[in-house]
């Protein structure tokens, strides 16, 4: 199958599902929430894996491929540059390859652009992951990287940034785009867009805060932004329509 038709029907699945959803998790709200709050939680820890552009892929082409050592196996990674690190954390559902635009300033600025595919997205092994799994990937990453001068973090991966830094991570610059700020934001546009009601939204946030051990309120951005000491600069949208721009 081709890349064009396969994307077809890729989407053409995704747009069933999306119709259908709704219909399914609000027959499960009234008859069996614990059992929809069961499904999403796995649904909510499952990152889509969009394919990357031509530009993106030759660029990734043109760096120095290595591999993370991360829990089992490794995480796939590229280098491009030398000099101080400056390490790409892609975002929810986003790979390393997305941060294609950066790299070019980043290595003419005098630095190495690292960028790596996070557990369950891209290239790299897995179907579910998490915010604080996440983190200790990126963690990973820097210390393959050497000493990282800065790090760019998209979206979600903010959040796992921050939480890094507050537990060894460093690094003398830090830039957030589009920062998701607030995990309680992320997870009522989740169940909005899958129909959750709120019996099965609790038991959803109740499986998902088990499984990762902390409580969603210890991922706010903006609480773990208060002990931060690295220079921040954020780059947010008004316009954004994933993620409002007062996150930021």
């Amino acid at each position: 199958m081709d890349r064009a038709t396969h994307a077809h029907k890729s989407t053409n699945v995704r747009t069933y599902m999306q119709r259908l959803l709704p219909a399914v998790f609000g027959g499960l709200e009234r008859a069996a929430p614990a059992a929809a709050g069961w499904w999403a939680e796995r649904i909510f820890f499952t990152p889509p894996r969009p394919r990357l552009g031509s530009r993106a892929e030759a660029v990734l082409a043109s760096g120095r491929p290595f591999a993370v050592p991360f829990g089992d196996g490794t995480l796939p990674a590229w280098r491009w540059g030398e000099g101080a690190a400056v390490l790409l954390v892609h975002g929810w559902g986003g790979r390393g390859g997305h941060f294609a635009a950066l790299v070019p300033a980043i290595v003419e600025a005098g630095f190495a652009a690292i960028a790596f595919d996070a557990p369950a997205h891209g290239e790299a092994t897995g179907r579910r992951t998490n915010l604080l799994q996440i983190a200790r990937a990126t963690s990973a990453a820097a210390e393959m990287a050497g000493p990282v001068h800065g790090i760019v973090a998209h979206s979600a991966a903010a959040a796992a940034v921050a939480w890094s830094l507050q537990r060894g991570l460093r690094a003398a610059r830090v830039a957030f785009l589009a920062p998701a700020g607030s995990p309680e934001g992320f997870t009522r546009t989740f169940a909005s867009r899958l129909g959750l009601g709120p019996a099965s939204l609790r038991a959803m946030r109740l499986r998902a805060e088990r499984r990762i051990g902390v409580r969603f309120d210890e991922l706010d951005l903006r609480r773990l932004a208060r002990a931060q000491r690295a220079a921040l600069l954020v780059v947010h949208d008004r316009d954004d329509a994933e993620i409002p721009w007062q996150d930021g």
